[in-house]
C-alpha cells in the first residue's frame, strides 16, 4: 500500500501540546494572547473573503429505484453485502442503507460539480466510516463501475483513501 499524499501542517499545529513544550528545559514559551487571537481571526476572515467559499447544507435523498444508475448502485451494494465481511448487518439492512446514503452523497457531489462547471470541494460528515471502509477494503471492490479506490498505508486508526468517483446521471 502506498503512503498517503502529503497533508497540510495545520492539523499538526492545531493538535500540538504547547504546555508540554513549555515544560521542557531551556524552552521559553510565549502563549498566544487575545491580541494574537484577534490577528488570526482577522487574517482568516480576509482569506475567506478572497476565496469566496460558500457553505451549503443539503438533506440527502435516498437512492431512487426509478433511476437506472441508482438501481445499479443498489444492486452493486446488495452484492457486496452478500460477502462474509458484511454478515453483521441488521434485519432491516441498517448498515447497507448507510452505504447507500454514502453513494447518494457522491451522486449529489458529482451532479453539482457538473451543473456549476467549477471545481468544487465536498466535505462529508459520515456516521458510517466503518461500513464504507469495509466495502473499500475488499480488494475485489477496489475498482467498480462507479469508482476507483486507492488505499494508503497508515499506522493510524483511520485508513486513508483516495476515491475517484465515475458516477454520473445522464
Amino acid at each position: 500500500m502506498p503512503y498517503p499524499p502529503q497533508q497540510t501542517s495545520t492539523a499538526d499545529v492545531n493538535n500540538f501540546n504547547l504546555h508540554w513544550l513549555g515544560a521542557k528545559d531551556g524552552i521559553n514559551l510565549l502563549l498566544p494572547d487575545e491580541l494574537d487571537a484577534q490577528d488570526v481571526s482577522a487574517l482568516n476572515n480576509e482569506k475567506a473573503a478572497i476565496r469566496g467559499n460558500q457553505l451549503e447544507v443539503i438533506r440527502l435523498k435516498e437512492l431512487d429505484n426509478r433511476q437506472s444508475l441508482d438501481k445499479q448502485i443498489r444492486r452493486f451494494i446488495a452484492t457486496a453485502f452478500q460477502t462474509k465481511q458484511f454478515t453483521n448487518d441488521t434485519k432491516g439492512g441498517h448498515l447497507k442503507r448507510r452505504v447507500e446514503r454514502f453513494f447518494s452523497s457522491l451522486l449529489i457531489a458529482c451532479e453539482r460539480s457538473i451543473l456549476s462547471e467549477e471545481i468544487q470541494s465536498h466535505l462529508f460528515f459520515l456516521n458510517t466510516y466503518r461500513d464504507i471502509e469495509q466495502l473499500f477494503k475488499n480488494e475485489m471492490l477496489h475498482i467498480a463501475p462507479f469508482y476507483k479506490i486507492v488505499l494508503y498505508w497508515s499506522a493510524s486508526y483511520l485508513l486513508p483513501m483516495n476515491l475517484t468517483s465515475t458516477i454520473r446521471r445522464l
